[in-house]
């Protein structure tokens, strides 16, 4: 009877404590985030090339990691309000992206002029009693290089081996036979896209520049496929 009675009740402890983590798995957790422009609750900030913006709205998004671009929430608030609570969020870690949205001259949409992203945790780990902070800075953009050439003929005519693309801050080596290549995290501002050719020997051979060579404003978008930037070599 008593070896009966242990098992019972050592059985009934094996099922509480699985309730108990099952219970613990299911919860859902608030996290408190902010967002700020150069360190303070305001919603206005000097582009630096459109003079001073004003963010009517800001869209915080919600994704399960880094390099998951699946949504699993976004939201968009008064940027005046300057902070928003995240609930409904199960335990473990998230990547949120905080975009101060708004429109300058030439724009069809609004976009993320300003942003910030990070890691948080639910339940939260915020040092901070205002939660997580978002610095918001200049927007980023994705920018697709496409290249080819002013006269006939593709690479191999042109005996250029690889092709060396140049936009502040960044610069890419790439084989030129893949016509084209994303760089990303570009910053807003204006640019000069140049795309050099180089021989088997590294020597340059042919070269283009986008815009006639002329600085151009890159948004904080993705510059894609019909929107994408076409560079036209020309033979040195």
């Amino acid at each position: 009877m008593a070896r009966f009675l242990a098992a019972f009740f050592g059985a009934a402890l094996v099922v509480a404590l699985a309730a108990g983590c099952d219970s613990e798995d299911s919860s859902k957790y608030s996290v408190d985030v902010y967002w700020q422009i150069a360190g303070a609750d305001v919603c206005t900030a000097n582009s630096g090339i459109g003079g001073e913006l004003t963010f009517e709205t800001v869209r915080i998004s919600v994704y399960e990691a880094e390099d998951d671009p699946t949504t699993i929430q976004a939201v968009e608030v008064p940027c005046a309000d300057n902070e928003y609570t995240i609930e409904g969020l199960s335990r473990g870690e998230y990547w949120v992206r905080v975009d101060a949205l708004a429109t300058v001259e030439g724009d069809e949409e609004e976009l993320p002029y300003f942003q910030a992203e990070q890691a948080i945790v639910a339940p939260s780990e915020a040092t901070d009693p205002r939660g997580y902070k978002f610095a918001l800075e200049v927007g980023k953009a994705t920018v697709e290089v496409i290249w080819g050439f002013d006269t006939p003929g593709m690479c191999p005519q042109h005996d250029v081996a690889n092709v060396q693309i140049s936009i502040d801050p960044l610069g890419s080596m790439i084989p030129c036979d893949d016509g084209s290549y994303i760089i990303e995290d570009v910053p807003w501002q204006e640019q000069t896209i140049t795309v050099t050719g180089l021989d088997a020997d590294d020597n340059e051979v042919t070269e283009g520049s986008y815009n006639d060579g002329d600085p151009f404003e890159i948004k904080p978008k993705e510059y894609l496929g019909d929107d994408a930037i076409y560079v036209e070599m020309s033979d040195l």
